[in-house]
């Protein structure tokens, strides 16, 4: 199968968006002004934080509140350092920063952010860990969000092989979608 017919291309997997559970963003939003607009998305890898994070800056962006985003996914080098202490002095007072991937930064920088928004509201990370920031949310591994994301993409059921496919690459990937679609994409790509 081509590339572009591939039902799991990335450009499909980037519309699958976050699904909140017993609660709205608003909500969440009230959470987080209750925490000083300080918080962090905690989970592990492949289980929706950046999601997360995009879903909740655009209803933040949808009130009008101004937000910057900045991110690291495959470590953080001198052009990181030097993206980062841009974003830091050119921050509005009532400005959001959305930093995502936080257990990129070194910890002499992440003294440094913290030392920034000490007084200052304003800041978002997503982390594997809990951090000295308030868990705003908790990501998890979902299978069952696996198997919505397969049949959502297939636009059918999963046949019987598929889902027993689906629970290996969700055990053998620790519950990263990310992963797990893209073995589908693999296994798609060949047929």
């Amino acid at each position: 199968m081509k590339a572009k017919s591939n039902p799991f291309r990335s450009d499909q997997v980037d519309k699958f968006r976050y699904r909140l559970e017993g609660t709205d963003w608003s909500s969440l939003y009230s959470r987080f002004k209750h925490h000083g607009r300080r918080g962090a998305v905690v989970g592990p890898h492949g289980t929706g934080k950046t999601v997360w994070m995009e879903d909740f800056r655009q209803h933040l962006e949808i009130q009008d509140i101004p937000t910057a985003w900045i991110g690291f996914q495959d470590g953080f080098n001198q052009q990181d350092a030097r993206r980062l202490r841009i974003a830091l002095h050119h921050l509005g007072p009532d400005q959001i920063l959305f930093l995502d991937g936080w257990e990129w930064v070194p910890r002499w920088t992440r003294r440094n952010v913290y030392s920034v928004f000490h007084s200052r509201p304003g800041l978002l990370l997503s982390a594997h860990r809990p951090t000295r920031l308030p868990t705003l949310w908790a990501t998890r591994p979902q299978p069952e969000i696996a198997q919505s994301m397969a049949e959502t993409f297939l636009a059918r059921s999963l046949t019987p092989s598929e889902e027993s496919q689906l629970q290996t690459a969700f055990s053998t990937h620790q519950g990263n979608l990310r992963e797990v679609m893209r073995t589908f994409y693999l296994h798609f790509a060949q047929t």
